[in-house]
């Protein structure tokens, strides 16, 4: 019999979670032992509003059943917006994990998209994840320990037509996952995300409605659980989770094509190559940019070797 994964002991802060996807993580870890500060602003899709209302209710549910939790109204997509992370201290001593779920939804056309609209979505979603994260992150890194879990979307790395200012704030979001995946690791913080699908007040519409019931974010729960426990040892991984559906989704480049003649290069010849240039029946996944770069140089190096000693 598998071992029960559980969270005796550990303080987790869940963004976004008065309701959907936030609010069954928030769920889950209390009900294996996390002690939760449960963040929301209880604004409506489009960011309008207030309402402490959705984050006491999630309370109140985890101390129904003899968990415990406190409700945090900080809208962390404002500088200086550590609210949920410095509760966590306050109120339990520490923060061991961090589920950074808070985000909205709107679409519009690229040539008629505001810039305020861009603008307030990457503070939702990117600036927010970053400003929850560095709060916990120099928590974890003091007791060498931390689980903190993004995320980001499909509609980032696949794209939806409408989607400029949600889908740039996603991919972004990956941007700052590789980078953490890197430097944390050494401190005992291990960083993962989710790109979740799920039937929610934010995919309203979405989805046909018979199928809602077979998306439930529960489901999703399941990855993210895992991923902020301690036996979850990887990092940078983007775990890709509903409907009963879990895959991993990487950034890999192609084998593509290499000139030792540089003097060869000419757009007609990328032109002609390009074929080859995007041709995906090989692909190589790299476990950080200096590996990536790293394999032309070992090319280009042997090169100027070459040159040197009159080879050809």
């Amino acid at each position: 019999m598998v071992k029960a994964i559980t969270f005796d002991g550990k303080v987790a802060v869940v963004t976004g979670a008065g309701r959907g996807l936030g609010k069954a993580y928030a769920v889950d870890l209390a009900r294996r032992g996390a002690r939760v500060v449960v963040n929301d602003i209880g604004v409506s899709i489009e960011g309008e509003g207030f309402s402490q209302a959705p984050a006491e209710e999630v309370v109140d549910e985890i101390r129904s059943f003899g968990g415990e939790a406190v409700s945090n109204f900080d809208d962390i997509s404002q500088p200086g917006k550590s609210g949920p992370v410095a509760q966590a201290v306050v109120d339990f001593g520490t923060v061991d994990i961090v589920a950074n779920n808070a985000g909205r939804l709107e679409h519009h056309s690229f040539e008629d998209l505001p810039w305020n609209s861009f603008l307030e979505m990457q503070q939702v979603h990117y600036f927010g994840t970053f400003h929850t994260s560095q709060a916990a992150y120099k928590v974890m890194r003091e007791k060498g320990y931390g689980r903190i879990v993004m995320t980001s979307s499909q509609v980032g790395f696949f794209g939806k037509s409408g989607s400029t200012s949600y889908g740039g704030a996603k991919m972004g979001i990956l941007g700052l996952l590789a980078t953490l995946a890197e430097e944390a690791p050494e401190h005992g913080i291990h960083v993962n995300a989710i790109a979740p699908f799920a039937g929610t007040r934010m995919s309203a519409g979405a989805f046909p409605e018979n199928v809602v019931p077979l998306i439930a974010p529960e489901q999703v729960s399941a990855a993210v659980t895992y991923l902020c426990s301690d036996r979850c040892q990887s990092s940078g991984d983007i775990i890709v989770a509903g409907g009963g559906h879990f895959s991993a989704a990487q950034m890999v480049e192609t084998s593509g094509i290499d000139f030792d003649d540089f003097s060869s290069i000419t757009a007609e010849e990328i032109e002609a190559r390009f074929p080859e240039i995007i041709d995906d029946s090989t692909t190589i996944r790299f476990d950080n940019a200096m590996q990536a770069v790293g394999k032309t140089f070992e090319r280009i190096l042997d090169i100027a070797d070459k040159t040197e000693n009159g080879e050809k």
